[in-house]
């Protein structure tokens, strides 16, 4: 039996090369894949299971949770799982998650959310000059934003995100 390569790594920071994935709960597969292909325009990646294949693989116990992959475009894969799902309380800031764009692009942002019948709230800098983001939620309620950290030259408040029923919908629309 070989022996195991001897690692030269000397801190984490030496061999973690970003973000792979993370996961966000979510209460209906179909409707998920629809939203964050069609409206966010992310990528289905991965294994696609049927129905079926589901329901056995959760007799096997090989999966706890059906779930499927979608990549956004130049970032780490998000896997939606399907759960029993409360939302976060408004009045919580954290978790959300941000997706990074250009300051010139934030207006662009606004608009297509604008277009698919999603309310946000924002621009509001919480940060540098130059600086904004836009947030808004899923519909499970899964806090969203898109942040560009410089280059925004548009009208923006100084302040923390409003979380707020306001930013409740049903979609599809």
């Amino acid at each position: 039996m070989a022996a195991a390569a001897e690692s030269k790594a000397k801190s984490f920071r030496d061999v973690v090369l970003g973000l792979g994935h993370f996961t966000l709960p979510v209460g209906d597969m179909a409707t998920a894949l629809r939203f964050y292909t069609e409206v966010l325009e992310f990528e289905q990646v991965g294994r696609k299971m049927t129905p079926g294949e589901i329901a056995q693989a959760k007799a096997a116990g090989t999966i706890r949770a059906p779930h499927l992959s979608v990549r956004m475009p130049n970032g780490p894969r998000m896997d939606l799982f399907e759960v029993p799902y409360q939302r976060v309380q408004f009045e919580d800031d954290h978790p959300h998650y941000a997706f990074l764009v250009k300051g010139e692009d934030l207006d662009s942002c606004a608009q297509m959310l604008r277009e698919r019948g999603i309310p946000f709230d924002g621009p509001s800098r919480r940060g540098p000059v130059g600086g904004a983001s836009l947030y808004f939620l899923d519909p499970w309620g899964n806090k969203l934003e898109y942040n560009c950290q410089e280059g925004y030259t548009g009208a923006v408040e100084d302040r923390p995100p409003i979380w707020s029923d306001t930013l409740s919908y049903i979609w599809p629309k």
